[in-house]
């Protein structure tokens, strides 16, 4: 029996066409707590950039792919971050190469240079450019717990093959999310679900990204959006609508969730 509720945001929760949740959503997952079923986010995005879906009552939130989890209280049931050598690698390229790249803390986006494609993907999924500051400075200070490289896929796989101790995935044409080793949203769904005395063969997942196959893999039900590449459809156990076309309210209606 379901007992967990998974989402991703941008895309699933969240339309990329009116960046808003729609209202069949919001019923469906109204619904769903009423009848106990917990639910939870599972999102790339920061702390502060889940205030967008903080109408719903989530028990939970997964953030930087898995790197920073914590509960509604805010008690914090996990977290991951990199390496200084996976740190010192990666600055140390910048200082030689020109390319733009945001760290994630605890709570918000860092980047070296708002570029063009940094701009691009704020505008995409309508959140504010991450604050430039001096990296070096950020990782003295701070933990970092996930990275935005904006680059292509070549430079991608270069990157993160001589950071090292990190993988990658992509959602979209313009970044690729950077994780520490380990870190993904089934690591974070594991960890949210011993938290509140649940395992992953009570909980369902919904995705559309590179960055949700983990987690569509890992749990006893996984649902991919209509929008979702042919490798996001692979990985899930079922194949639901569109985000605009009450993609999560059917899903839930045909797993009698609702």
């Amino acid at each position: 029996m379901i007992e967990a509720l998974f989402f991703d945001i941008d895309g699933t929760l969240l339309s990329f066409d009116t960046h808003t949740i729609p209202e069949s959503t919001l019923s469906a997952l109204r619904t769903a707590s009423e009848k106990g079923v917990r639910l939870f986010v599972a999102t790339g995005r920061s702390k502060a950039d889940t205030a967008c879906v903080r109408q719903i009552d989530f028990d939970g939130y997964i953030t930087a792919n898995g790197g920073y989890c914590f509960t509604s209280d805010g008690i914090v049931v996990h977290k991951s971050s990199f390496s200084r050598r996976s740190l010192d690698t990666l600055l140390g390229m910048l200082r030689t190469e020109s390319f733009s790249v945001a760290m994630l803390t605890a709570e918000k986006w860092y980047c070296n240079s708002a570029s063009d494609r940094v701009r691009a993907l704020s505008e995409m999924v309508e959140l504010p450019v991450p604050t430039e500051t001096d990296l070096e400075v950020l990782c003295e200070k701070e933990e970092i717990f996930g990275m935005c490289l904006y680059a292509d896929e070549e430079m991608e796989r270069r990157i993160v093959a001589n950071m090292g101790g990190c993988s990658s995935s992509r959602w979209n044409d313009i970044s690729a999310d950077i994780t520490p080793a380990g870190t993904d949203k089934a690591v974070g769904i594991d960890k949210m679900l011993a938290h509140y005395g649940l395992d992953r063969n009570q909980a369902m997942a919904f995705g559309d990204g590179g960055n949700d196959i983990p987690m569509l893999r890992h749990v006893a039900t996984g649902v991919a959006m209509g929008s979702a590449s042919e490798q996001v459809r692979q990985a899930a156990d079922y194949v639901t609508g569109d985000v605009d076309l009450n993609g999560i309210y059917d899903a839930l209606k045909h797993f009698n969730i609702i």
